[in-house]
């Protein structure tokens, strides 16, 4: 310890005595600069000497690969491997335990409301997909998608939310798409381009029922074989590590399609139509969020008031229609508060 202490002590002293001269001789700014530039080569050097991960990611990033080359040749050190991670498969999965699994449910059930059992539904699709994968990262050929959710529901339920949740929850570096499917719409152009954008994709296609049967007929190829050919340039499109969601608000949708066609694509999980006490809960956050969109906190929401808009609630259109009646109710009060000035709203049965 005391012959550490020592050295440090004595290298102190050398670097004052160099500084002062090299003042003398090129001025204190050069010789700031170059004193720095000395010191991060001596703390790269240190971490080369001990090993130390963040060698190997300085290695591997193209801006400090130069320096760290320039201080193995100056000390005689080897270039470090670059570090190794849980993602090497270009962003694996990163829920893998069953407790990873269970947070990501509570949260989901958290956010999107009344829609319990088909949460649970994606939760054990998700997870018993990437079980799989796990178990498969050294099968041949090519790769399926990762999973393919179909969802099945009114407008405004939360399947989209539900979708980019899960996407973003499996790849939190990755991409997630939505668009809505039309008659003249090339999925697998869709898909191709995706992918090359991020090969970790969640691609969220909307209104499956208005897909052409060239369309419908693409998933399913991709869903069985995983084999999918850019309509472009006729290379193979890797889709080994993509999430595909579906979603329909047509409830005879499935029936249509048939028990064949799902068995392949994945079966279709519903999202029912939410319990009244459900729908109040959803008006309640509806007026919280349009509050806190002016910056304002809502102290207090008349039951009259919340039983009113959450009557007016229809599950085929969903609660896109709750989202403009709270809008427009709260508009004038909204105005008034920001006219005073006043950071706080209160709703109270007079308002309507």
């Amino acid at each position: 310890m005391r012959s550490n202490l020592l050295q440090s002590i004595l290298i102190l002293i050398g670097l004052v005595l160099v500084a002062q001269l090299l003042i003398q001789k090129i001025g204190l700014l050069p010789t700031i600069l170059l004193l720095g530039f000395i010191m991060l080569l001596l703390a790269v050097g240190h971490l080369l000497a001990s090993g130390h991960p963040l060698a190997g990611k300085l290695a591997a990033n193209n801006a400090s690969r130069p320096l760290v080359r320039l201080v193995c040749l100056l000390g005689g050190y080897a270039m470090p491997a670059p570090p190794t991670s849980a993602k090497a498969d270009q962003g694996g999965p990163a829920p893998r335990t069953p407790a990873d699994f269970d947070s990501l449910n509570r949260m989901w059930k958290a956010r999107i409301l009344g829609q319990d059992a088909a949460i649970d539904a994606v939760t054990e699709t998700v997870r018993q997909a990437i079980t799989l994968r796990e178990r498969q990262s050294d099968v041949p050929g090519p790769r399926r998608p990762l999973a393919v959710l179909f969802l099945v529901g009114g407008e405004g339920l939360g399947k989209r939310t539900l979708l980019e949740s899960v996407g973003r929850a499996i790849y939190p570096d990755g991409r997630v798409t939505s668009c809505p499917l039309a008659q003249d719409e090339d999925v697998a152009a869709r898909l191709a381009q995706a992918v090359q954008a991020n090969p970790c994709h969640t691609m969220i296609l909307e209104r499956l029922e208005a897909a052409s049967p060239k369309s419908l007929e693409t998933l399913r190829r991709i869903a069985e074989t995983g084999e999918l050919a850019d309509p472009t340039t006729g290379a193979a499109v890797p889709l080994g590590s993509v999430v595909i969601g579906l979603t329909t608000t047509d409830s005879k949708l499935p029936e249509r399609l048939g028990a064949g066609y799902l068995r392949v694509v994945g079966r279709a999980i519903p999202f029912a139509a939410p319990e009244p006490i459900v729908v109040a809960q959803v008006v309640v956050k509806l007026l919280e969020a349009e509050c806190r969109h002016h910056r304002l906190a809502l102290d207090y929401a008349d039951e009259s008031i919340v039983v009113d808009i959450a009557g007016q609630f229809e599950p085929r259109y969903g609660f896109g229609v709750l989202a403009v009646r709270v809008s427009e109710l709260l508009a004038p009060e909204i105005c008034r508060a920001i006219d005073h000035r006043h950071d706080r709203l209160a709703l109270v049965e007079d308002l309507r």
